[in-house]
Formats: C-alpha cells, sequence, structure tokens
C-alpha cells in the first residue's frame, strides 16, 4: 500500500519541481551490490525484489493511464531487466534502475 502510494506521488510530481523521494529502499545499495544479491538466496534478495516490483505496480495502479506500462511482462521479465541495467551500471543505485526501467516501459507502451 505504502508503494502505491509511491508511485503516484512520484507520477505526481511535475519535472523540475524538486526531488522525488522514494521509500523503502536504502539509496546506498548500488547494482554492485544488487547484481551480487541476486545471485543467491536471502531476505536482502527479497526485499529488493521486491521495492522493484512494487515500484512498478505502483505505477500500474496509479500512473497517469492507470494501467499496465509493462503490457505482456510478467516479474521475471522486470527482474531480468533490472539486472541487466544493473551489470552494465554497477554504481548506480538500484532506485535509478527503477526509475530508469520505468520510463523504457512508459516510452516503449508510446509506440
Amino acid at each position: 500500500m505504502i508503494l502505491l502510494a509511491l508511485a503516484a506521488a512520484v507520477t505526481a510530481v511535475p519535472p523540475g519541481k524538486g526531488p522525488i523521494q522514494t521509500y523503502g529502499f536504502p539509496d546506498t545499495d548500488s547494482c554492485a551490490e544488487w547484481t551480487s544479491t541476486r545471485s543467491g538466496p536471502g531476505v536482502h534478495r527479497q526485499e529488493q525484489e521486491g521495492w522493484i516490483l512494487g515500484f512498478i505496480s505502483g505505477l500500474n495502479a496509479f500512473g497517469p493511464n492507470a494501467s499496465s506500462i509493462a503490457p505482456g511482462t510478467n516479474a521475471s521479465g522486470l527482474l531480468g531487466w533490472v539486472d541487466n541495467y544493473c551489470k552494465a551500471n554497477p554504481l548506480d543505485a538500484v532506485t535509478t534502475a527503477g526509475f530508469k526501467m520505468a520510463n523504457e516501459l512508459k516510452r516503449r507502451a508510446r509506440r
């Protein structure tokens, strides 16, 4: 529920009006840590995956069109996108990967 509210706030903030605040995911978690954590089981892996999936779910529920920004894509596909992004950009934050993925999904949906 909190993540859904977050997504509503994220999509409601006009560009250039200030920083977007995300909740529930430490800013210190880098893509390098994502890649390392995804290679094995554990609670931190579940937290990371849950944040990404909740972030996209929130955009689906409360985004500008309130529909799927990734039609035909499942959780594995979304997590795989972040895996690829993080392997290519290990110094980025995982939250950055989430925003980049959301922007890419929105771009594809406009085609």
